[in-house]
């Protein structure tokens, strides 16, 4: 029973790392009594645990025959000195175990060793602690430890007494804190332990023992007795009880104990916790026969003792320990139910009872166990079913009947009944099980439960009667497929089938269920997922024909299956073709067709989940192109691969648009990269200019990722492409030029152009300057050495004025380049040349020279804020002090900044890159002998450099990239060979913590959270514990940091963090050599004026940073305790800047003790006071500080609250600790009364959790009696009054009856004084708000509502309070307080139904003064058309009020009155959002027009365009459109579809045409001419900038609208009667491939013709379905697919090719396709967010282009030309064209003045002119 319990060591260390113990130590008094020889010594001295197991083996070895008397006694004083578990006890206990010949004198040296240590006699408990501990080891697994302890078992005994008479006489004092009577308790259970171990092994001394046994007793007796004490020691007591009740009499006495007969434990049986670990122990001690065998009285004691223990059970069901403490027991005569024999029946229907009322238990513990109790019945149960006795199966299935699906106890149930009894016979008895189980997954609370359930049915039924041979498998098939249809989790119905139909007959079994899916579009995933199943089962080996798949499914549904609307069925589409059992098995060519095909819808994916599947299935694609190549080539024509190969990378770069978007760019590079990393022998692959230069223009990327994909595929191609020109330039000149641009993307393009140099052009960049043959890395030489001069230049610049620099020197730009290159060097090529040396010299130089430029900036104060033109130190050149850029805009103080600080980034992570990599001074080289590249000078200086950066700047991105370079310099110096560089970085913490312990110093930032410091320390003990796996200095650093951050705490003194700054080997901190190695900062000053309470708040920061950091998680978990209390003292500093420190330090903290931050992220209060148990007593005390009368107020109250709120009682909690949450309870309660409203409300909160559930109930009503109390002070009734609403807002799932109930409304009865009072001279409006919601919250939590009595009393005041003009002059809260009570009336309202009178209570709050009352009405109203957003209850009475209202109270015109005469927006917005939903949008269509005409606030925008929407549509419905006012209407529409409308106005849009798409082109709208073509442009318009939209659903939506319009015939989607079309006029795709190609493809010349089929770019125009299936229900594609159907419905129409006109050349308003700006100011803060849009304008205008020429003969400029400038359509041109119309009008007449045009303008001319 013991052994259940769960302990938890504090500390969180990693028992198997050494690193989590400190070496062995011990006391120099026991050291004098061993004759210790050299090794003794060593070991003794050992700083390390890895050193002193060195010499430990290095003893045993010397002594493999013998040992000596010394050695054994040092071998014994070591065992007993080291630790639990720590690697030398363990290290000693092996050695003995497995060397017979010292276990003997081991024994007994350990023996004496044992009797002297219990001859002492300590009159305190804390002086027995360490002996019982060292004892306790000597029992645990250590057969030499038995031994001795067999030997002093009498002294031991009496010692052990002793011990417990201290411990008992102790708690009698009750003047211990919480945690002094936990380290009590814990010392009490280790010698009742012993006790127990004695008393059971004892031999030779038994009377002597039986002697002691009166007095044992006496004192278990009264810890037994102790409320206080955990159950699991008292369990122990139990055992030592009937242990010691055994040995007095014999083995057959446990009886006396169930018959209660025994003298000595009358008393005993008497108290429930006691007569519990009795009977406990019984079942654990005695063995199973004898319970089943012997009987008490006339009934077998298996059956007393179950009824006793239930029994107990019962009485303290309000208890957690003890109800857990009955489950354990309960689980363990569970256990013998197979012993049990004719009782077998009686204990499974007495079990019974107690498992179905404890399945759902609130404590996870119970339930588990209960479970391990059911599963144990259910096992025997099957027994006795196989035996011929069905009736426990059948009382357990007739159970099950009873027990609601929707709990998880039917679950487990069903799951243990299917293991015992298979599925067939559960199947039998539930025909509809799987079904039902099944469409329970969609149910978060019984999800992991149903589908454990659903696997093990699976696994059960295979090969049965119900399983996959049989019905059952149909039955599986059937769910799975209508589940399917519905849920996403396609997966998981994928592993159920997978199990299921495990042994069907594969392909044959589901054949007709594909077949029959196949007439539904909508069961297209469910088709996939069983073919998915089938294929992984490799029961699909079919050969595959031209028109079906594997002879299964037709190619034509596949291709359906990739545009499906639902992310699944796609996904699906593509595994099934992608994924195959074998990796080698060949893809056919209409598989690869499909892929294609796959990939020209899918490549714009927008959403990163789907994108990232799709890419990992195309990796394997490849993957098995490559493998299934090799075989193939070896047995067959091999031609149609590479040609595949070649279509795909045509459509690759086809996809390598300007503006096309991120998804497209990135997975078409994505797939080149692995396509061109192909291995196919024989086949080489075709390059083409256009090719070329459009992966060069993709270096210029917005997106890293991209230039990386871009530069991998580039470096695959032929070095002569490069020899060519094309626009993106790579001459070194226009390079460098990019390099020195202000924006950052620049100057990563410049930076991989420059590594595209360096592989594929090193003749070009030779030739550029003269240079050694024999020079090693000679291309980076020159690149570098080009890029170092261009730097000193623009250092210069600078020089003279940082405001120039940030013109037209930024430099940050060729350090970027310089860092790159240099991460590519051969570090041992150029070790040995002294030009290399030379050059890193002048780099380093550079640098630093750089950093010394722009430190002015960053090193100021407030860099964010300062102009140049105010820091004189920087700005030398005074006529720079007004530059402007060039376009006469100013150089702000912005700019400046970030030229600096990146500049500062960029050389920090430069020094880094080149410490890190290259030869260093005293290594004797890293490639060659004795070559160096840095010399140790150099490297001090790189040092000194980072430390004065991270201590004096300011600015945070410029210490962050700091930070990482100097955790790279610091890797490099903790594995450098040279020991004066090697020890470096150690000197450098002490020198740290000596200048932070010194006080004031000008050079350490104290505000900014002391800005690089903390990055400073961190980066040094980080890299030290990553590279040499040392802890130490990490160690001393916490240990010493937390000593100076609590120096003048109270709180803190006496905390065990160490009190020296001493490490281990006897150095202190701060001891530096003085030579000018060590780290410079600055001197400190004298400590007289606050500099103490800044090294307080460097020390908090700084602790804060190491808290934080992931890789420091168990390395300073032992300090998290010592933390938590500094940060909770450091609440009541005198200083800010020590207050600002500890909250930040607590935050931390916070995440480390509980995780993440998140909503769920808590712990229970038992684990937490386990692993920090200080906290408790500390809690504790500062609660009662801030309960304390005449105390100022502690803000340190503010973090012991929240940490309690995020605590919540265990199920184990008084077992292993007595420390209870229940103890902060009232404490908690009494905060309550504190004068500050947020120390009241973080009560309330924290309150919540620590109220267990039983306990509900009980403290809900005593909150309510001190509530009813009318002399209470307000801010404790207010407080009061905040905790009863929290605790009702988290109810918990509990029955109450009906007494219950009524007590709780005598009791809010009473408390009704509270209302009464807001009526008074002196009302508190605050407190009436919160009582008002504690009982709307109370109707609302109990079933019964509040009596009559009280509605009667409390309905005339609510109504006063609302409606009566308030006597007080105080006012404040008055609003907040109104709209509660209009909740809490209307609730009562609805109770009563009365309507009349909630028809007179609408219209007085429609007319109220106060808008709050008014808006609540109003939205309550909205709640009835269900428009709330569920944040208002929807209330019956108000719906069946409406009527009247419309009819008998001027409800319209109330609401007309406040939208025309509101002065609040909120309540504007409110009743336009009623009006809609009445006959009277006539009257406001006027006013929706002016107000989106013009700008007005975005909130209210979307509200009256539903108005105006709601008005066309009713017009459309009606076929009454006006032609005088519906062009303007759809003008006003269109207006709303942009991008910079927020998504609820575009939404209202995009819901406008599902409803009306049709209708707007069926009815005749009275329009003609121009007017008739402006509005069928217009409405065309808007659905493609929604199909553009940004917004998933939206686009999606739209699609729907297109495929499934009444306008698109069903030929339209079926029928191939279109010609495929190009996407880009550059890729000839119609034709051919050459001779001369197909040799390149295929490595070799056909004799005759070409035998390469026709293909086609898969980017085509493509508007047929392909597929002879008719379809039925609605058909649901991508956007990208519908968009081929709406050019297919344009078409159709009569000015079809002038409606593609516009589109092609349609305005989005959007600058995303723009190119920049060379004197754009912003463009310095480019962050690539404008770039990461969905929208595609080029793609359409490609698509709209390719339409044109389908139903145009010859669509020539000039055929455009004449469109664009016809009177019919020049105004629909103008107005819906704006730029990109002036744009194509120039390109036409070759008079392009414009300097920008869209990039989509361009390519339709392109296309039409080369027509």
């Amino acid at each position: 029973m013991n052994g259940l319990s769960l302990r938890i060591s504090g500390g969180g260390s990693k028992i198997k790392n050494p690193l989590g113990f400190e070496p062995v130590s011990v006391p120099q008094d026991v050291i004098k009594n061993i004759d210790a020889n050299e090794l003794h010594e060593n070991f003794f001295n050992s700083q390390s645990v890895d050193n002193q197991l060195s010499i430990l083996k290095t003893i045993v070895n010397n002594n493999v025959d013998a040992y000596d008397v010394q050695t054994i006694k040092f071998f014994v004083i070591v065992y007993l000195h080291a630790e639990a578990k720590h690697p030398v006890k363990s290290f000693l206990s092996r050695c003995v175990t497995k060397n017979k010949s010292i276990e003997d004198p081991f024994s007994k040296a350990l023996s004496l060793e044992i009797e002297s240590m219990v001859k002492e006699n300590p009159t305190d408990h804390k002086s027995y602690i360490d002996t019982v501990s060292k004892i306790a080891t000597c029992v645990e697994n250590f057969p030499a430890g038995a031994i001795a302890i067999k030997n002093v078992e009498l002294f031991l005994a009496v010692y052990l007494f002793n011990c417990l008479s201290c411990c008992v006489e102790t708690l009698r004092s009750n003047n211990l804190s919480p945690t002094e009577k936990n380290e009590l308790f814990n010392l009490v259970h280790l010698t009742l332990r012993l006790l127990l171990y004695l008393v059971q092994k004892v031999h030779h001394n038994k009377e002597a023992m039986i002697k002691l046994f009166p007095n044992i007793r006496s004192s278990v007796k009264e810890i037994l007795f102790d409320d206080e004490a955990p159950m699991d020691t008292k369990s122990v007591c139990g055992l030592l009880l009937v242990g010691m009740h055994l040995l007095e009499n014999d083995e057959d006495s446990w009886v006396d104990l169930l018959s209660e007969s025994v003298s000595n434990l009358q008393d005993m049986l008497s108290n429930d916790s006691a007569k519990l670990s009795l009977y406990s122990a019984i079942v654990t001690v005695v063995p199973v026969n004898q319970l089943h065998t012997k009987t008490v009285g006339n009934e077998v004691a298996v059956c007393v003792l179950l009824d006793n223990i239930m029994a107990v059970g019962e009485r303290m069901s309000a208890h957690s320990t003890f109800t857990l403490s009955v489950t354990r027991s309960l689980v363990q005569i569970s256990k013998s139910l197979d012993k049990a024999k004719d009782l077998g029946l009686t204990l499974i229907d007495r079990l019974l009872v107690f498992v179905w009322s404890h399945l759902e238990h609130y404590m996870d513990s119970v339930r588990h166990l209960t479970a391990q109790m059911l599963n144990n019945i259910v096992k025997y149960s099957a027994a006795l079913k196989k035996q011929g006795d069905d009736t426990a199966v059948n009382n357990i299935f007739t159970a099950l009947n009873t027990l609601d699906r929707h709990q998880k106890s039917f679950y487990l149930t069903l799951t243990a009944l299917t293991n015992e009894l298979g599925a067939s016979y559960v199947m039998e008895v539930f025909p509809d099980i799987v079904d039902d189980v099944m469409c329970m997954l969609d149910v978060q609370a019984v999800q992991a439960s149903a589908r454990t359930c659903l696997s093990a049915l699976a696994r059960a039924g295979r090969g049965g009667a119900g399983g996959a041979a049989g019905a059952g498998a149909h039955a599986w098939v059937r769910a799975a497929l209508r589940h399917a249809a519905r849920s996403p989790a396609v997966r998981a119905l994928e592993e159920l089938l997978a199990l299921a139909l495990a042994d069907a007959r594969g392909l044959d079994f589901v054949l007709p269920y594909i077949k029959q899916s196949t007439q539904n579009a909508s069961d297209l995933k469910c088709v996939l997922l069983l073919l998915s199943v089938v294929r992984k089962s490799r029961g699909l080996d079919q050969p595959d024909t031209d028109e079906m798949w594997k002879g299964v499914l037709s190619y034509d549904v596949l291709e359906n299956a990739a545009v499906d609307a639902t992310d699944e069925t796609r996904i699906l589409s593509l595994s099934l073709i992608v994924e195959s059992p074998k990796t080698t098995e060949v893809f056919t060519e209409r598989e690869l067709d499909f892929v294609l095909h796959f990939l020209k819808y899918n490549c714009n994916a927008q959403a990163p989940h789907f994108r990232q599947l799709m890419l990992s299935l195309l990796k394997k694609f490849v993957k098995r192109l490559e493998d299934s190549y090799k075989a193939l080539k070896r047995t067959s024509n091999i031609d149609y691969y590479p040609q595949f190969v070649e279509k795909l990378r045509e459509q690759c770069f086809s996809n390598l648009l300007r503006g096309a978007n991120y998804s497209r760019r990135l997975v078409a590079l994505q797939t080149l990269s692995w396509i061109d990393g192909l291995a196919l022998d024989g086949y080489q692959r075709i390059w083409k200019d256009l090719y070329v230069e459009r992966l060069l223009a993709h270096l210029e990327d917005s997106y890293e990722n991209n230039k990386i994909l871009a530069l991998d595929v580039l470096d695959k191609c032929p070095k002569d492409m490069f020899q060519r020109e094309y626009a993106t330039s790579l001459k070194m000149a226009d390079i460098l030029a990019e390099a020195s641009s202000v924006k950052p993307t620049d100057c990563t393009s410049a930076a991989y152009k420059l590594l595209l140099l360096k592989q594929r052009c090193p003749e070009y960049v030779i030739a550029l300057e003269p240079c050694k043959k024999e020079q090693p890395e000679r291309v980076s030489y020159i690149l570098m050495g080009r890029l170092v001069s261009q730097l000193d230049v623009q250092l210069a610049t600078c020089g003279r004025s940082v405001v120039r620099a940030a013109r037209d020197a930024p430099m940050y730009g060729l350090l970027h380049c310089l860092r790159y290159l240099v991460q590519g060097l051969d570090a041992g090529a150029i070790s040995s040349d002294g030009d290399w040396t030379e050059l890193i010299r002048r780099i380093i130089s550079v640098c630093l020279s750089v950093n010394s430029a722009v430190s002015g900036v960053v090193n100021n104060s407030s860099p964010e804020g300062h102009l140049p033109m105010d820091m004189g130190n920087v700005v030398t050149d005074h006529n720079m002090a007004n530059a402007c850029l060039q376009d006469g805009r100013p150089v702000t103080a912005q700019m400046v900044l970030l030229c600096a600080w990146r500049s500062v980034k960029e050389v920090s992570l430069l020094l880094g890159a080149l410490t890190s990599r290259l030869a260093i001074e005293g290594e004797g080289g890293a490639g060659g002998a004795g070559g160096v590249t840095l010399g140790a000078a150099r490297v001090r200086a790189v040092g000194a450099h980072f430390a004065a950066l991270l201590a004096e700047t300011k600015h945070r991105g410029a210490f962050e990239q700091a930070y990482v370079g100097f955790t790279m310099f610091l890797t490099r110096l903790w594995r450098c060979r040279s020991p004066e560089l090697h020890e470096l970085p150690k000197r450098w913490l002490e020198e740290l913590l000596e200048v932070i312990e010194a006080g004031h110093n000008d050079k350490l930032c104290a505000t900014r959270r002391s800005a690089g410091l903390p990055y400073m320390i961190q980066a040094l003990v980080i890299t030290e514990l990553k590279v040499t796996g040392s802890s130490k200095g990490l160690t001393r650093c916490m240990r010493q940091l937390l000593r100076l951050a609590a120096s003048g705490t109270e709180d803190y003194r006496g905390s065990a963090v160490g009190s020296g700054t001493e490490d281990n080997s006897g150095n202190t901190f701060g001891s530096g050599t003085g030579d000018n190695s060590g780290i410079s900062v600055g001197s400190g000053t004298e400590d007289k004026s606050g500099s103490r309470a800044e090294t307080r708040a460097h020390c908090s920061n700084i602790l804060r940073a190491l808290y934080r950091d992931a890789a420091l998680d168990d390395a300073v978990a032992p300090f998290v305790a010592d933390g938590l209390v500094l940060a909770v003292s450091g609440f009541d500093a005198d200083t800010w800047l020590e207050r600002n420190a500890a909250t930040l330090l607590f935050s931390a903290l916070c995440g480390r003790a509980f995780g993440a931050a998140r909503p769920r992220t808590r712990m229970t209060g038992r684990i937490f006071f386990l692993r920090y148990p200080k906290m408790a007593d500390f809690m504790l005390n500062k609660l009662n500080e801030a309960n304390q009368s005449g105390v100022l107020v502690r803000q340190s109250v503010y973090p012991v609250l929240l940490l309690l709120a995020r605590l919540y009682p265990s199920a184990l909690e008084g077992t292993v600790s007595n420390i209870k949450l229940s103890t902060f309870v009232p404490r908690v309660v009494r905060c309550g009364a504190s004068a500050l409203l947020r120390v009241r409300e973080l009560a309330a909160r924290a309150a919540v959790p620590l109220v267990p559930p039983l306990l509900y109930i009980s403290h809900l009503e005593s909150m309510l009696k001190i509530l009813g109390d009318r002399n209470i002070k307000r801010n404790y009734c207010h407080g009061i009054t905040l905790q009863i609403l929290k605790q009702l807002e988290a109810k918990p799932d509990i029955h109450t009856d009906e007494q219950t109930q009524r007590n709780l409304s005598r009791l809010v009865l009473e408390s009704s004084w509270v209302v009464r009072q807001t009526l008074s001279e002196v009302p508190c409006y605050l407190i009436t708000d919160d009582y008002v919601k504690m009982l709307d919250l109370f109707i609302c939590r109990f079933p019964s509502p509040l009596n009559t009595e009280f509605i009667k009393e409390i309905k005339p005041l609510l109504h006063d309070i609302l409606f009566e003009k308030p006597t007080s002059i105080v006012r404040s809260g008055r609003e907040m307080c109104l709209s509660s009570v209009v909740k809490l009336y209307t609730r009562i309202l609805n109770i009563h139904n009365d309507v009349p009178e909630t028809c007179v209570f609408v219209q007085k709050c429609l007319k109220h003064d106060a808008y709050e009352v008014t808006l609540v009405i109003m939205n309550y109203l909205l709640s009835v058309h269900e428009e709330s957003g569920g944040e208002y209850e929807k209330m019956p009475i108000l719906e069946n009020c409406l009527p009247h209202l419309r009819r008998d109270y001027d409800y319209v015109e109330l609401l007309c009155d406040i939208l025309e005469n509101g002065r609040y927006l909120e309540c504007k917005q409110t009743a336009l959002k009623l009006l809609n939903f009445e006959d009277s949008q006539a009257k406001i269509v006027q006013a929706n027009f002016d107000y989106l005409r013009q700008e007005h606030n975005e909130k209210m925008t979307h509200v009256y365009l539903k108005s105006l929407t709601n008005f066309v549509s009713k017009k459309l419905r009606d076929n009454c459109l006006e032609s005088d006012t519906i062009l303007e209407e759809i003008r006003t529409i269109y207006g709303c579809v942009f991008s910079d409308k927020n998504e609820e106005t575009r939404g209202v849009v995009v819901e406008f045409l599902e409803g009306c798409f049709d209708s707007l082109f069926t009815l005749n709208v009275g329009l003609k001419g121009k007017d008739l073509f402006e509005y069928r442009a217009t409405v065309w318009a808007m659905l493609v900038i929604l199909l553009e939209d940004d917004e998933q659903t939206y686009r999606q939506r739209i699609s729907n609208v297109i495929t499934n319009s009444a306008l698109l015939d069903t030929s339209d989607r079926q029928t191939d009667n279109t010609t495929d079309y190009r996407f880009d006029k550059t890729f000839d795709t119609e034709r051919k491939c050459t001779d001369d190609e197909m040799s390149i493809v295929t490595g070799r010349r056909s004799p005759g013709t070409s035998s390469c089929t026709d293909y086609k770019l898969d980017t085509s125009f493509d508007t047929d379905n392909k597929c002879g299936t008719s379809y039925e229900g609605r058909v649901e594609v991508i956007p990208s697919r519908a968009v081929e159907y709406l050019m297919k419905l344009i078409g159709k129409s009569d000015d079809g090719v002038k409606i593609l006109c516009v589109l092609a050349l349609l305005d989005f308003k959007s600058e995303v396709s723009m190119y920049d700006e060379v004197d754009d100011e912003w463009r310095v803060f480019d962050t690539n967010e404008r770039y990461n849009i969905f929208s595609e304008e080029i793609v359409l205008t490609a698509t709209c282009a390719r339409a044109l020429q389908q139903y145009c003969d010859k669509p020539n400029c000039d055929y455009i030309n004449q469109i664009i400038i016809d009177p019919v359509y020049v105004d629909t041109f103008e107005n819906l064209c704006d730029q990109n119309l002036v744009a194509f009008k120039s390109l036409i007449s070759k008079n392009n003045n414009s300097t920008v045009i869209n990039p989509k303008v361009t390519l339709l001319f392109e296309e039409i002119l080369c027509n």
